[in-house]
Order: structure tokens, then C-alpha cells, then sequence
């Protein structure tokens, strides 16, 4: 089937407005999965300029005939610069 790209709006909470704040960030599965073939695995480096608290990433979804509930992919967020991880008790960013 076809794949969806599936754009994804990350935020940042207590932003730097002085500095230019940047991460990577990579897929990992959730209740979707690779091996399911759900997803296509993405990767890549955001950066938000001082004063912007949002910014865009894409994943790409494929689509199938499969009767299932929601599924979720896993964002990771890894080497940030100028900011702090902190983990809510969410576990990683996510998509449904």
C-alpha cells in the first residue's frame, strides 16, 4: 500500500530565548513496528532559532488493509544543545 508522510509539531517547554537550541532525534517502534512494516525508520537534527518554540518532522507511514487499533511510533530525542531533557513520565515523544 501506499506510504503517508505524517508530519509530527514538536514543542519546546521553557524555551531559551536567547540561544539557538538544537537535537537529534530518531524513530523507534511503539505499538507500531518496522518488523510489521507499519513505519519507515527516520532520523534527523532539529533546531529551533531563539525565540521559536516550535518545529516540524516527518515520518512516513504505510499504509495496509489490516483491521487494527491506533498505533503509536516512538520519537527519541537525543544530544541536545543549549537545553535539557527532561523526562514527564511520558517516556519518549510520540505519534498516533
Amino acid at each position: 500500500m501506499a506510504e503517508t508522510a505524517f508530519p509530527i509539531e514538536l514543542s519546546l517547554v521553557g524555551a531559551n530565548t536567547l540561544a539557538t537550541v538544537e537535537c537529534d532525534w530518531h524513530t523507534a517502534d511503539g505499538t507500531a513496528t518496522l518488523a510489521n512494516n507499519d513505519y519507515q525508520a527516520a532520523s534527523g537534527h532539529v533546531t529551533f532559532a531563539p525565540k521559536v518554540t516550535t518545529a516540524m518532522i516527518t515520518v512516513f507511514i504505510n499504509g495496509d488493509v489490516a483491521r487494527e487499533n491506533w498505533e503509536t511510533i516512538a520519537i527519541v530525542f537525543e544530544n541536545p544543545v543549549n537545553a535539557t531533557l527532561r523526562d514527564f513520565g511520558f517516556g519518549p515523544g510520540s505519534g498516533t
